[in-house]
Formats: C-alpha cells, sequence, structure tokens
C-alpha cells in the first residue's frame, strides 16, 4: 500500500507519472492509498499530434459569427497550446499547410512532391 497526494511524483515499473486527480466512490479527493484494489487512469503529457490543414478560399472566408475561418483556426491553435503549457504537457505538434493550385493551361502538371523528395535525397 502506498500513500499518495495530488501533484505526487511517483513511478510505476518504469513509468513516471504525476498525481492530477484522486477519484473515489464519495467523489474528489486530496490524498488517499493506492493498494492493488486501485484502478489506475493513464493520461500521456507527451503526445505527438499531426495537423494537415489546407490553405484554401474557403479559409478566409466568414463564418456565420462574423469572424474568418482562418481567425477561428488561429484563436483555437492559441487556445489548445495555453492549456498544454498550463497542464505541463510535452505534446509536439507538427502543422503540415498544403493548397491547390489551377491551372488552365494543357501541359501535363508537375509532381512537386516527387520534385522535392528527389531533391532532399539528392537522387535524379
Amino acid at each position: 500500500d502506498t500513500a499518495i497526494y495530488l501533484s505526487k511524483d511517483i513511478e510505476i515499473g518504469r513509468v513516471s507519472a504525476r498525481v492530477k486527480e484522486i477519484l473515489t466512490s464519495a467523489g474528489s479527493a486530496c490524498s488517499g492509498i493506492v493498494t492493488e484494489e486501485t484502478k489506475v487512469v493513464f493520461r500521456s503529457r507527451s503526445a505527438e499530434v499531426v495537423w494537415l490543414v489546407q490553405f484554401s478560399r474557403e479559409l478566409w472566408d466568414f463564418s456565420p459569427t462574423g469572424a474568418l475561418y482562418f481567425q477561428i483556426l488561429t484563436k483555437f491553435i492559441e487556445q489548445m497550446l495555453s492549456q498544454w503549457s498550463e497542464e505541463h504537457a510535452d505534446h509536439c505538434l507538427s502543422v503540415i499547410l498544403f493548397s491547390r493550385v489551377y491551372s488552365n493551361s494543357q501541359e501535363r502538371p508537375i509532381d512537386l512532391f516527387k520534385t522535392l523528395v528527389r531533391s532532399e535525397s539528392g537522387q535524379a
């Protein structure tokens, strides 16, 4: 049996964790005893998140609230990063921006992905 309290750093096996919340059948608690019958829930504070964001004409349209969809996106990102910071999370966010280009040309379009991959790898 082990005594725990909120914000206590503990190690379970090779996993280090911090006690964020203690719930009992009666509700929340500030401290408690962990026994073999205790149910433990882990939530990662170091996730890797990848977003694909298409920059399209609609991103510059106004929403029903009057804000640009681009403004809504940036506000959401700011709030999310702020929340991660408050929770001392070490998440990794990768944002991949992409777009489409329309051409009136009858020429065959160039595959820019293959061009980029080839130039990065040094192969022709």
